[in-house]
């Protein structure tokens, strides 16, 4: 797998691929949870951008994210090359959006020191959400998060000894 970014040419470095795919009971890929064995393998980008999944079961649909602190996850779907056969695939990581804003409690005061962690949607509400960056307010409660991907991420903000919003 090589990572790179579209707005430069250098490889990506300092970024984490997750690789997930499930094996039901026959040994086969099933795209149902059904007696279905989840497998989950991170490996480190290396000075070129590149790292390598290797003894994958052939013909398996699985799933690649990349996930680096300043940019979004990226996402790519593929099928495992037959045995003794390789494939070379290449993401494109977006640089993503920003938001920035302010927590503040029901009175309108800021809170500071609150944590805001921002999530892609799960499977399950609100209980298997993605989390894969999170600032923590200043003194005016303000924050900023940036490589943030599109369309759709949650916002959470939580403190000790407050309700959390979301």
């Amino acid at each position: 797998l090589l990572a790179r970014t579209d707005f430069e040419s250098d490889p990506l470095t300092g970024a984490l691929v997750t690789a997930d795919f499930e094996v039901g009971p026959s040994g086969a890929m099933e795209a149902s949870l059904t007696l279905a064995t989840r497998y989950h393998a991170e490996r480190a980008l290396d000075a070129e951008g590149r790292t390598t999944f290797d003894g994958l079961p052939t013909g398996s649909p699985m799933k690649f994210v990349v996930l680096h602190n300043t940019l979004p996850p990226t996402e790519v779907l593929v099928t495992a090359p037959a045995a003794g056969k390789s494939l070379e695939v290449e993401v494109v990581i977006p640089r993503g959006s920003r938001v920035s804003g302010r927590v503040l409690d029901a009175e309108g005061r800021p809170i500071s020191g609150a944590t805001v962690a921002a999530a892609l949607p799960g499977d399950v509400f609100g209980m298997d959400d993605n989390v894969f960056r999170e600032v923590t307010s200043g003194a005016d409660g303000e924050f900023r998060l940036s490589g943030l991907p599109a369309p759709a991420i949650i916002l959470r903000a939580s403190k000790e000894g407050s309700l959390q919003s979301g």
